[in-house]
């Protein structure tokens, strides 16, 4: 209902404007008082049915929009595939953007000229609309992929994330307001463009050939009534292409995961709690498994951020790594993750198919889905997603989240967000979970809430932990190694 009243004030608003600037036209048009120099509106309007009444009209509006239309149809999906291109290989970014400078820099004028002296006029509008809007999308696509949050990559990186899901989730959300900017920005250019190259090329049955008669035989209302019919030709395309994008859009946002019958959910987690009491016992598959650092240096800029490194953990102990702030606990992690390159050292991983995940400093949440998206984004064995909510629910439950799993993450308060990401972490069930200050930001009730649930599902697993809190390492079981004391 108030989409439905928003577009109401904003067709009202356009009304008022459009009458406003008729209003101003009408007012000159009496002053200048010749239809040579500028018709009236009403003069405009006359001719405009005279020509609509005329068949050859139509043939010549179908025919131009064709051509125009056949360039714009095959530019978008040119751009969209060299933006991504370029987003991923440097290399081709940096051989394509002379070539789109160069068109964008080149007078339509000029380009046209030269396009006509290798091809014959019926294309040459298709042809230029083409090469008009190709850099447009690229330009604006290519800013898209580049403005995804790295953080977020990194996460999707970490956590072994399909391409699939992270072009649905992360590439498309950022690409999408840049591709409808473009198609919007597009959608004019190569009206104007194309419209612009029919006046020089003059084919045959064209707007363009038309318009070059009205300006030769001074027919100025004819001029004037042209130009309206190519104002309406790019404003008709431009809200189809909108709204077909929007539909597109929406059906891509839809996750696919359903509702539960709250019988089905009870089911479920009675079932869950006979099952296990409400704990998770040891794998006892997983007990050899192991991370040993061995000499890890690593060095920014010539000074030594971290030195000869080594320790051994084992599946079912908690480590946690404390030192001063900047000593470099997070680089370690992140080598430890694989997203930084040690430059002495090695790290050995002995573990299963569920290998790693992450509590990072910050959240790492998609900000604008809900919870049980988060949670879809982040898991492998996600083809019966739908079945697995009610097991989600009892994770939501035992952290104090309950009934928020259709919760947008960017509604949920800092603490609720800290929670989710520690869930995300343990229910992809890891054979080696890392923490880095995973109980940022909460409360002391919440933090042994949080403890609790960590220790209940990762007693068997490979724990290492960064915190500055030794109290909260304490009671997490931990065994401490400080960098500092090294």
């Amino acid at each position: 209902m108030r989409n439905l009243k928003k577009s109401a004030k904003n067709i009202f608003m356009l009304m008022i404007a459009v009458i406003f600037w008729i209003l101003i036209w009408y007012f000159y048009a009496h002053k200048v008082d010749s239809s040579i120099f500028l018709p009236t509106p009403k003069e405009t309007l006359k001719t405009l049915f005279v020509l609509i009444k005329n068949k050859i009209f139509w043939k010549i509006v179908c025919t131009s929009f064709q051509r125009i239309l056949k360039g714009f149809i095959i530019a978008v999906p040119a751009g969209i595939i060299l933006a991504a291109i370029s987003a991923f290989f440097v290399v081709i970014k940096v051989l394509i953007e002379p070539f789109m400078k160069l068109i964008k820099s080149v007078p339509v004028a000029s380009f046209t000229i030269l396009i006509l002296l290798w091809i014959n006029s019926e294309n040459l509008s298709t042809v230029i609309s083409f090469f008009m809007v190709l850099p447009v999308v690229y330009i604006n696509v290519l800013q898209g992929f580049e403005n995804v949050d790295t953080d977020m990559i990194e996460m999707a990186k970490v956590y072994k994330i399909s391409f699939a899901k992270k072009i649905r989730f992360l590439y498309l959300p950022s690409v999408y307001p840049a591709f409808i900017s473009a198609c919007r920005i597009g959608i004019g250019l190569c009206f104007k463009s194309g419209i612009a190259a029919e006046v020089i090329g003059l084919p045959a049955d064209s707007i363009g050939s038309e318009l070059y008669k009205a300006k030769l035989y001074l027919m100025t209302e004819e001029l004037f009534a042209w130009t309206i019919v190519i104002i309406l030709m790019s404003v008709l395309f431009e809200n189809i292409c909108i709204y077909i994008l929007n539909i597109i859009s929406r059906r891509m946002k839809k996750v696919g995961v359903q509702g539960v019958k709250e019988s089905q959910k009870d089911k479920a987690v009675q079932t869950d709690e006979i099952n296990h009491g409400g704990k998770h016992y040891a794998d006892e598959s997983t007990k050899h498994y192991y991370v040993r650092v061995g000499n890890i240096s690593k060095f920014y800029g010539g000074k030594c951020v971290l030195k000869d490194i080594s320790f051994t953990v084992t599946a079912g102990e908690v480590f946690c790594v404390m030192g001063e702030s900047g000593i470099g606990k997070t680089t370690l992690m992140k080598i430890i993750m694989g997203i930084v390159k040690q430059d002495l050292g090695q790290i050995v991983m002995e573990s299963g198919k569920n290998k790693l995940t992450v509590v990072f400093q910050e959240d790492r949440l998609l900000k604008n889905v809900d919870i049980y998206t988060n949670l879809y984004f982040a898991l492998h064995d996600d083809k019966n997603f739908n079945d697995k909510i009610p097991v989600i629910d009892l994770h939501l439950k035992q952290t104090q989240l309950e009934g928020l799993g259709r919760k947008k993450v960017k509604e949920l308060s800092g603490g609720m967000c800290r929670r989710v990401a520690i869930i995300r972490a343990v229910i992809a069930n890891p054979d080696i979970l890392i923490l880095d200050e995973p109980l940022n930001g909460l409360d002391d009730n919440t933090k042994d809430i949080m403890i609790e649930y960590i220790k209940m599902y990762c007693s068997d697993k490979i724990v290492i932990m960064v915190t500055h809190n030794i109290e909260d390492a304490k009671k997490m079981g931990a065994k401490i190694f400080r960098i500092d004391d090294i």
